[in-house]
């Protein structure tokens, strides 16, 4: 894709997009996949995933089941449903590297072009992931932020998360919360905050969105997922982007580590 295949609706969606995250530490780009395009990434992502329940042991190394976080995450699914929720996938790590297709979306021009101009310079490729929320037993997610992290960080803190929504995000399926101005907290007020416990449901501003969504959470933006009890799923493919000057500290290097895109800045006027 060129530069000149953006459309002039794309553009403006990811001028605004800076906007808001400058202003509000996360933005939310719209609609940017329409349904039918997604069909051959939800066809490959389920292929995946039934790989994975065919043979959990091959697939260890990257898959964490549901059964193995703190059970307080399950809080509200029913006894009579634990069993199907201990069975659902919670995180599917390096997911770029399972099949082309979550490749491909991940490493999309769209994707590309956010990270580039929300970053500002060349930007460098951490790692991707799935998220899942089964529909009705999804786990909730605590409130944390993203920097710093044990798994993968920069060393200042300059990077991102890109979240493609294949499912969308609405009240009760398991949307992403975030606590507004919390990028602006230090590290001292936020763990005097995280103290607390503050119940997912009762706080903070939930990043709803249609199907084909990009979301983009900054490095220190306080965030958490409440369970889902909906009736569908909440799908979301992940990649963290860093600018390329930075060091970077990781506990295992994936198959995206290190990938810079060979392409020219988009939107280098804006």
């Amino acid at each position: 894709m060129k530069i000149s295949d953006f459309s002039t609706e794309f553009e403006k969606k990811v001028r605004e997009a800076k906007r808001q995250f400058l202003l509000e530490g996360f933005a939310i780009i719209p609609e940017v996949w329409n349904i039918p395009s997604l069909d051959k990434v939800l066809h490959a992502l389920e292929e995946v995933i039934a790989s994975a329940h065919a043979d959990p042991v091959k697939w260890s190394e990257y898959v964490l089941w549901q059964k193995d976080i703190p059970i307080a995450q399950l809080n509200g699914i029913p006894e009579s449903k634990m069993r199907d929720a201990f069975s659902q996938i919670y995180i599917f790590g390096d997911i770029a590297m399972h099949h082309f297709e979550l490749r491909n979306i991940i490493l999309s021009p769209y994707c590309i072009a956010v990270a580039q101009h929300i970053l500002g310079e060349e930007v460098i490729c951490h790692f991707s992931n799935f998220t899942g929320r089964a529909a009705r037993i999804g786990a909730c997610c605590q409130w944390h932020r993203d920097w710093p992290n044990s798994y993968c960080s920069t060393r200042d803190g300059f990077q991102i998360r890109l979240m493609i929504c294949l499912d969308g995000m609405k009240s009760g399926q398991g949307a992403t919360r975030v606590i507004p101005g919390s990028q602006h907290w230090d590290n001292a007020r936020f763990k005097s905050w995280q103290r607390h416990k503050w119940p997912l449901e009762a706080m903070g501003k939930a990043l709803l969105c249609p199907s084909g969504s990009l979301v983009v959470l900054g490095p220190t933006i306080v965030h958490g997922a409440e369970g889902n009890r909906s009736s569908k799923a909440r799908r979301n493919l992940i990649a963290q982007w860093g600018r390329k000057r930075d060091t970077l500290c990781m506990q295992s290097v994936e198959s995206l580590t290190g990938y810079i895109p060979q392409c020219p800045h988009f939107f280098t006027n804006i």
